[in-house]
């Protein structure tokens, strides 16, 4: 009997060795450890899950954080980044990953209004409070052993209102239902310490984060690195300025990280902005954002309603050619950034783009291609040169930056079937999202084509590079814009220096 209870406390140790013992893209990760998915509150299998559970990664405490006791009384806040919902998820992704390494309280900031509200786009959206919860899945988050989460309103009222923070001063109204500018005015002006993560002031090169490791846990400014981690770091830095976690940031109560100006914003992949001497605790980090750090469940639900049916019309459109309702998808961007040149790319332009060496089409006719665009309509309702909306100009007259067609045609006389998401909003897909929120959707959606082609300089073709890296997609992943069609195939490593917030590289997917 007491062999077999001695088996039986063995049993859990053994499983989690084999687990360990088998591993695929992360290094740690095991196999078969698919995430949970719950829609209307009922688990569900589905293929647009690619986040794992690992369940020892949840007992992780990192090497250079102080003990559990001291996490309790050092803080890290942050401001909303205020640009489109993927940089908002970009500075999601660093700030655990900073706050957990630290072994800092992560306080998450309270409702508020996003995307460019002070332009007043789209329709409804100006005044709509989103809370984060809404947005990310913080349940994951909570569940980590090495980190703590609060909401503001718990941190204001243990350490704002009670006269805790620098130089004892309060809230407006000594409230700690403050909110928007006076909230981050006060605590601008209330943190012991302001990180500098984003770029120099003074020559714009951009900074990068370096952490010690587990063997010299002490050695902030990275003094006694092995010659591994030494060729390691000379990798990753580049010509971008180093930042240490020296003594004034250790012992500050209170870190703030705002959104602006530039020298504070952190718009860079979280794989690019911090440089753990450990290698192992560089790799864990990776597999950290992937498995916690990710929309709500609500987004994948609507995803995987929508895969459903696109796949649907894929078997109808083409039985042949997609069996198993295989689908294609592109960004198209003609808004902010849509190429590095201002230029807005045609549909002739990006078939002509999207050739093999050989000349073959990447995406085959008869193929179900989705396009992810804000322009559904094909009339590229930003063109706009000398104040004239560019169909305004006869054939003649037409300005540079003008372009000849803007229209989709050319992508149906090459045999393609288009979708796109308004296609599907009366099947009830988006609904209860706002608007502004639809391409989320969309992301997720993208992150299962057969093939895809993103933009250039857009963090949303960023973000469904790298979720297609989670999938086991990442070498179909391409480029509409001609100089960059096949950067994942012939650029595919991390840049020298720099993370390339403009693109997503493997790193961030693979060991």
């Amino acid at each position: 009997l007491s062999r077999m209870l001695c088996l039986v406390q063995l049993l859990p140790v053994a499983m989690l060795f084999l687990q360990q013992a088998c591993c695929d893209d992360l290094a740690g990760t095991p196999r078969q450890t698919l995430g949970l998915l719950f829609c209307n509150g009922s688990r569900v299998h589905s293929e647009v899950i690619y986040w794992r559970q690992v369940y020892a990664d949840l007992e992780y405490i990192s090497p250079i954080a102080p003990k559990t006791s001291r996490m309790q009384h050092q803080y890290i806040t942050f401001d909303w980044d205020r640009a489109g919902m993927f940089n908002v998820l970009m500075v999601h992704e660093n700030i655990p990953v900073i706050a957990h390494a630290l072994g800092r309280t992560l306080v998450l900031p309270p409702e508020t209004q996003l995307f460019h509200q002070d332009r007043g786009e789209g329709v409804g959206w100006k005044g709509v409070a989103t809370k984060y919860e809404d947005l990310f899945d913080v349940d994951m988050l909570k569940r980590q052993r090495g980190l703590r989460v609060i909401g503001m309103e718990e941190f204001l009222e243990k350490e704002a209102v009670t006269g805790r923070l620098r130089d004892g001063r309060v809230p407006p109204s000594n409230s700690s239902r403050v909110r928007e500018k006076a909230l981050y005015d006060y605590l601008n002006e209330t943190a012991d310490e302001r990180p500098t993560f984003g770029h120099s002031e003074h020559d714009r090169r951009d900074f990068y984060v370096a952490l010690p490791g587990r063997w010299a846990p002490s050695d902030y400014r990275l003094k006694t690195l092995r010659r591994r981690e030494q060729q390691r770091l000379a990798a990753f830095a580049g010509d971008r300025v180093p930042q240490f976690y020296d003594a004034p940031l250790r012992s500050a109560k209170h870190l703030h990280i705002p959104y602006w100006p530039p020298p504070f914003r952190i718009l860079d992949h979280f794989y690019g902005k911090f440089f753990f001497a450990d290698e192992d605790q560089q790799v864990y980090y990776r597999r950290f954002v992937r498995d916690n750090v990710r929309f709500a469940d609500r987004f994948h639900c609507a995803a995987d309603r929508m895969i459903q049916l696109i796949r649907a019309d894929a078997r109808r459109n083409n039985p042949q050619l997609a069996p198993q309702g295989e689908f294609y998808a592109l960004h198209i961007r003609r808004g902010d950034k849509a190429t590095d040149a201002g230029h807005v790319l045609t549909a002739s332009e990006i078939l002509d783009n999207l050739k093999r060496q050989d000349g073959s089409p990447l995406i085959s006719s008869g193929s179900l291609v989705f396009i992810a665009t804000d322009d559904p309509e094909g009339t590229c309702p930003t063109c706009i040169q000398k104040g004239k909306h560019c169909s305004e100009y006869a054939a003649e007259e037409r300005p540079p930056g003008c372009p000849a067609d803007p229209s989709w045609k050319a992508f149906e006389e090459a045999g393609w079937k288009l979708k796109f998401a308004k296609d599907y909003e009366p099947a009830g897909v988006f609904g209860g999202f706002h608007v502004k929120l639809h391409g989320v959707i969309e992301a997720l959606v993208c992150g299962r084509a057969a093939a895809f082609a993103g933009s250039y300089y857009s963090t949303f073709s960023g973000y469904i590079h790298r979720l297609r890296g989670y999938h086991g997609l990442g070498e179909h992943n391409y480029f509409v814009d001609k100089d960059h069609v096949f950067d994942f195939q012939q650029q595919p490593l991390l840049g020298q220096g720099h993370s390339g917030w403009m693109r997503e590289f493997p790193a961030g997917w693979l060991d």
